[in-house]
């Protein structure tokens, strides 16, 4: 299990972005979650830790949003597997969530998140880095539970 390098991996994907990309915001916020929700954060670590989202314009000045369950509407995302770079997991991750593809123009941000057992003050904390890239429409058209909205998603719904 990868879980006890998270801030390694997380610090050497932020090194990468900061390589390619300028003048991004990154934030970090630090999350005390139960016990179940730490150790399911934790199984997907051997997978990857990165989120990636793509807010996606349309020539309407439109942005493709998805509608989760309870959270209501979020930006497109998706976990970055470990073979692929952050680029490609939030194409891959939006073609397979929406059935569009989008240009990848900038990087509008970053956000660190630090997880830690509430229950269990002994275990480690876990890192996920969430992405977010500004990137217009290029084709295909919406899925179920997808719509082009006026407005921008206030989150994203990573983890």
């Amino acid at each position: 299990m990868y879980a006890s390098n998270t801030h390694e991996r997380v610090s050497e994907c932020l090194r990468a972005l900061d390589g390619s990309y300028s003048g991004f915001a990154v934030r970090q916020t630090t999350v005390s979650v139960r016990s179940e929700v730490y150790d399911r954060v934790a199984s997907l670590a051997d997978g990857g830790v990165v989120d990636a989202a793509i807010r996606v314009r349309n020539a309407a000045d439109e942005v493709l949003a998805v509608r989760e369950d309870e959270r209501g509407w979020t930006d497109p995302y998706g976990v970055v597997r470990r073979d692929e770079t952050i680029e490609s997991g939030a194409r891959r991750s939006l073609r397979e969530r929406t059935g569009v593809e989008a240009s990848l123009d900038d990087l509008l941000g970053v956000t660190i998140v630090c997880l830690t057992d509430a229950r269990s003050s002994g275990k480690e904390p876990l890192y996920r880095l969430s992405a977010l890239f500004a990137g217009d429409h290029v084709d295909g058209d919406p899925g179920p539970d997808c719509a082009w909205r006026p407005d921008p998603p206030r989150s994203i719904a990573a983890i």
